[in-house]
């Protein structure tokens, strides 16, 4: 990715995480009253240490959707509208994570070695990529296969790899719309 294409990235997704937040504060706010209704003595996010930017761990923000290992009636409600991303907009703010950019597995999905995901690991994550579109379904594939999850997991790196080479902003542009309205199905090309 190239130094201009970087500054670029940076600027317009703090310009848009500060938008979305003037208009999803009102979904957040409704969001964690009823998680703190329903789970009273829980918190309202779940946090968790990822692989941010050059491998450096940062706390990726979602709103709890696991109670004791089950998932919550709440939570099923949130993963499966994804709105239990929402509080990323904060790493967005903080500048830990992009809106468009690899999404960050867990601090031990990948070797470190492994020549494609330091490459990928040159990006900030983000909240949505390609891959992420490709695989909206994931949960769902991996309880009905989950011999599949090797074969995911290198696609997802494969397709992040890609990008990182082949960045434009319109390829962000597709994966936003993607993941909004689930219909170009740009990534039906991978």
């Amino acid at each position: 990715m190239k130094w201009y294409h970087y500054q670029l990235k940076n600027f317009f997704d703090k310009l848009a995480v500060v938008f979305s937040l003037l208009w999803f504060w009102p979904v957040l706010l409704a969001i964690a009253i009823c998680i703190k209704i329903l789970e009273p003595n829980e918190s309202i996010l779940f946090k968790q240490y990822r692989p941010g930017q050059y491998g450096k761990p940062f706390i990726i923000y979602k709103f709890r959707t696991m109670l004791n290992g089950e998932v919550t009636k709440i939570g099923k409600i949130l993963r499966k509208y994804k709105l239990d991303e929402l509080p990323q907009l904060f790493n967005i703010l903080k500048g830990d994570m992009w809106f468009c950019g690899p999404r960050p597995g867990l601090l031990d999905d990948y070797s470190y070695e492994d020549e494609k995901f330091k490459t990928v690991l040159n990006m900030k994550p983000g909240i949505t990529c390609l891959s992420t579109v490709k695989y909206r379904n994931e949960e769902y594939i991996l309880n009905e296969n989950p011999e599949l999850e090797p074969d995911i997991k290198l696609d997802k790196l494969n397709i992040n790899y890609w990008y990182y080479y082949n960045y434009n902003i319109f390829m962000d542009i597709a994966a936003l719309f993607d993941t909004v309205f689930k219909k170009l199905h740009f990534t039906d090309y991978f």
